[in-house]
């Protein structure tokens, strides 16, 4: 098999992918023939997920070395659903993110034959392929282990992925601004190709396209289309028009609510088939040339799941999660500072067109025109570009998409033939459309009283208003909204009875809204005397105005808590809007007065502010911060709080972190799964990526992009995340060695970032500003082993003088070092872990000892890695410099105490003393040799 495992022909085996995913994989098939289905398929759907316990004595299983082998699927106890994957919305976590991930579970044997000599000697069983349950386990010098299990199949595992609910699918789906041709590509994708490209710029819509169109495949079906569409399996409809009730599995509760699965005829394409030629290169399948497509026949449903591209900028094909009747959407990592998918991506494209072929599934391929001419290849029919037929969606059809999508009552025509809201529906993007939306939503849901009596008045209606004015009202309110009420807060600024301790206080409430008034008024107190003046007042007595005049003052009202609200949306924002701008030469007092704001104390022991109040202070201030630096391109405000509350509030800091992992790992397409409160901020995902970019460059900073890096970030953008970590992780800063480890641990579980992982942490090691960090990464990778036995409990200088044989062999039975194993696109390089080990014993000569002695437990209980571990201490210590002499010392001296009293021991220690005996003398020769040369 080449790099993008483009392999001549294709496993006859077909087996489960990781176990996180249940999809419609039971009864799958072990099949000889190409894009058929194997007897007893029909027969197996009744079986559980992975059919009946395979007769392991009848497979050729994946080399297992080092690894203990079980039977079953499970993650801590936690059941596996046996069927339909809709109600999974992620992929079960072994541990918590704040605990080393297992990492090395995938394994090769270096006496594993080729895939082609596995299918001569295996005998394929008729309910499932060879297959093994892991248990793996990370382990580091200071103890702790983490248990798990995955599944691996022929050595190779699967990339990860993310299945997609059928709540999200149709969300995506009712949301969709479809194109004329779009029920041609629906149509196209079912029957005509497997492969379909959506060579889109971003914020265009691209991924919208992608899910609806996943969404149809799935068999699912728009409210506003179903008056004419049969009703999916598990709705009811009912009488009230556009308001098709679907059972409470389709809210994502209960079971899945997905469609179940009907034995159809094979819908899979002929091998080859006659194609015509389309616009700008493309091909098409002439549609009488397609021999399998029904018609009025019932579909194949489909299930659906992201496909996770990875952290290698190579594409290896057999990866591919083995799963039928699946619809995939893979997107491509974007270019970036040190990361570029390799040019010859395209030359995977026929081999999972074939894979695709064997478990009837289909691929979706999001990414930009300009990457896609450079990536792709040539031209083909069987992976086409769609970016002509979806072509032709106006802003305006994006607006009615959206508004009748999530409301289906609103008076869509009202809103839109408005002149001032289709103007600003003309002038946006795609991204400006959907906050505009997010506005009219938002108005549409203002209570009556609520809304002011004109466009400048906040005065309520005496009187019912009729649906005319109400809407009038509605789309006023929208206006200045949209506006920032900038021309309403002008006018009050402008008030000459006006205060400054007025303008404190509306600003601090706005800032601290979730605090209670009490909080607010002494924050503007502290805000009155930062900025000086003659406004600065006495909280106590009765000099200054109370709180009721303040609110009638700010046009806020008092709600349940002692909280305050401004009646008009988004008027706070408008306000710290406002600020902004008006007074550039108070922003360094304000945020200094913002970060401190959340946690100060009134006072008053009646009037405590709890922790969570504190912290959802924060991260109300967090959004506000992000939602102004991504307008206007600035970070300035977000950088400030990230510092401050690095060193005066731990809670508020994680809250910020929080906020912005929550943007950089959310769905796009569907900001309502992220929350009310962030789903706004999903729009700026892109900005918080190149954010983080920045942030990593910088060391008072970098510890907020490596905790996200640590969390779901790495699994969904493998790729940004080693990107971000070559920056973050290299300032040699000791205080973030712990979070750096982290990152580390969750990147290993990718087997495509292993290589890219350890030649950065080699790059480190090599420097010697980085050396501290690239010390302290090595010993995390290097304390990774690939079986559940923990390592030998005891401190570095402990004796072993009482340890017996059985000892050894029970404590360290089948640990192998993860560094030393070749598995998926990782193989490991002797040289480069010899200069990592060179460092660490040089930088962390004390430490180190605990990792040497780890290191030979793993050559005496896994012979494989016996004499690796014999090469690369050999070679950390080869030369002649004083660190060489001092650092061979210590592995000698290490391995003398490790191996005292025990005879496998004592073996290895007389190899190892041998060895580095030869390189003394050969040393020593070279030195004479190069004297009497000279």
């Amino acid at each position: 098999m080449d790099r993008f495992g483009a392999r001549g022909d294709s496993n006859s085996a077909q087996g489960p992918d990781d176990g996180g995913e249940t999809g419609h994989s039971s009864g799958f098939t072990a099949s000889n023939e190409h894009g058929t289905q194997a007897a007893g398929d029909t027969a197996a759907e009744a079986e559980p997920l992975l059919g009946p316990e395979p007769d392991l004595s009848q497979t050729s299983p994946p080399d297992t070395a080092g690894i203990d082998v079980t039977a079953g699927v499970h993650f801590d106890g936690t059941s596996v659903p046996s069927s339909g994957f809709g109600g999974v919305e992620s992929e079960p976590d072994v541990v918590p993110s704040h605990a080393p991930d297992a990492a090395a579970s995938e394994v090769h044997s270096a006496q594993q034959p080729e895939p082609d000599a596995q299918r001569l000697d295996a005998s394929p069983t008729p309910t499932s392929a060879p297959w093994a349950s892991a248990a793996i386990k990370v382990g580091s010098v200071s103890g702790g282990k983490v248990i798990g299990m995955m599944l691996v199949n022929n050595g190779v595992v699967p990339l990860d992925q993310v299945p997609l609910s059928q709540a999200h699918l149709s969300r995506a789906l009712d949301t969709h601004a479809s194109p004329k041709e779009f029920d041609s590509l629906v149509d196209m994708v079912r029957h005509q190709t497997r492969i379909v490209v959506l060579d889109i710029e971003e914020n265009a819509g691209r991924t919208a396209h992608a899910e609806a169109l996943a969404a149809r495949l799935a068999g699912l079906r728009a409210t506003r289309d179903r008056l004419t569409a049969a009703l999916p399996y598990g709705a009811q409809s009912t009488k009230s028009f556009d308001t098709t009730a679907i059972d409470s599995d389709a809210a994502g509760q209960g079971s899945t609510g997905w469609p179940q699965p009907q034995t159809v005829a094979s819908m899979d394409l002929p091998a080859s088939y006659s194609a015509t030629p389309l616009a700008g290169g493309q091909h098409a399948a002439a549609p009488d040339a397609f021999e399998g497509r029904l018609v009025g026949a019932q579909e194949t449903v489909f299930d659906v799941a992201r496909l996770l591209f990875g952290g290698s900028p190579y594409f290896v094909a057999d990866r591919l999660p083995m799963v039928r009747d699946r619809v995939w959407l893979l997107e491509i990592p974007a270019d970036e500072d040190g990361f570029q998918v390799d040019k010859t991506f395209g030359d995977c494209l026929s081999t999972l067109d074939r894979l695709l072929a064997e478990r009837q599934g289909r691929l979706i391929i999001l990414t930009r025109p300009d990457h896609w001419r450079r990536i792709g290849g040539s031209a083909s029919a069987h992976w086409r570009s769609a970016r002509e037929l979806l072509a032709g969606v106006g802003p305006a059809a994006v607006a009615r998409a959206q508004l009748t999508g999530r409301m289906p009552g609103i008076d869509v025509n009202g809103w839109l033939q408005d002149r001032d809201i289709e103007r600003m529906v003309e002038q946006s993007n795609t991204v400006g459309v959907v906050e505009l939306t997010e506005k009219i939503l938002a108005a549409e849901q203002t209570p009556p009283h609520l809304l002011p009596s004109d466009s400048t008045s906040p005065d309520t209606a005496k009187v019912p208003l009729d649906a005319q004015t109400l809407l009038t009202r509605r789309i006023a309110m929208v206006v200045n909204s949209r506006g920032l009420w900038r021309r309403q807060l002008l006018d009050w600024h402008r008030d000459p009875s006006r205060t400054a301790f007025e303008r404190d206080f509306q600003l601090a409430a706005a800032a601290l809204t979730g605090l209670s008034v009490t909080h607010v008024y002494h924050g503007a107190t502290l805000l009155n005397g930062a900025f000086g003046g003659r406004g600065v007042v006495d909280p106590k007595g009765q000099d200054a105005p109370g709180v009721i005049a303040m609110l009638d003052a700010v046009s806020g009202e008092l709600v349940a808590d002692d909280r305050i609200r401004f009646p008009r949306p988004g008027w706070a924002e408008s306000i710290l809007e406002y600020f902004w701008v008006d007074r550039p030469l108070a922003r360094g007092k304000f945020l200094d007065w913002l970060a401190k704001a959340p946690a100060s104390q009134a006072g008053d022991p009646l009037e405590t502010v709890s922790d969570e109040q504190r912290r959802a202070a924060a991260r109300r201030i967090t959004r506000f911060a992000l939602g102004w630096a991504a307008r206007h391109q600035r970070e300035t405000p977000l950088a400030k709080l990230a510092s401050a509350w690095s060193q005066s509030s731990r809670p508020m800091w994680q809250e910020l972190v929080e906020v912005l992992s929550t943007v950089a790992c959310a769905d796009g397409a569907d900001p309502a799964e992220v929350g009310r409160d962030d789903g706004p901020l999903v729009v700026h995902q892109r900005y918080v990526h190149q954010l983080l970019l920045d942030w990593a460059k910088k060391p008072h900073l970098a510890p907020v992009v490596l905790q996200i890096c640590a969390g779901p970030f790495a699994k969904l953008h493998t790729s940004k995340a080693l990107v971000r970590l070559k920056h973050a992780g290299g300032h040699n800063d000791a205080e973030v060695l712990p979070l750096l480890e982290q990152v580390i641990v969750r990147l290993w579980q990718e087997s495509s970032a292993r290589t890219s992982l350890v030649n950065e942490i080699a790059g480190w090691c090599d420097t010697a500003k980085h050396s501290i960090s690239g010390s302290g990464a090595f010993a995390c990778l290097a304390a990774i082993t690939d079986t559940a036995q923990s390592p030998v409990a005891r401190p570095a200088d402990a004796d072993d003088d009482g340890a017996t044989p059985d000892d050894v062999g029970d404590s360290a039975r089948g640990r192998g070092v993860a560094l030393l194993r070749q598995t998926g696109d990782y193989t490991p390089d002797r040289a480069v872990l010899a200069r990592c080990w060179s460092v660490h014993l040089d930088v962390a000569r004390e430490a180190s000892s605990a990792l040497v002695a780890l290191w030979l437990d793993a050559a005496i209980s896994d012979p494989t890695q016996r004499q690796d571990v014999l090469d690369v201490l050999r070679l950390a210590v080869r030369g002649n410099t004083a660190e060489n002499r001092e650092t061979r010392d210590v592995v000698r001296g290490v391995t003398r105490k490790w191996s005292t009293g025990v005879p496998q021991r004592n073996a290895l220690y007389q190899d190892l003393s041998a060895a580095l005996d030869t390189d003394i003398q050969q040393n020593a020769q070279s030195r004479r040799y190069d004297g009497g040369g000279s």
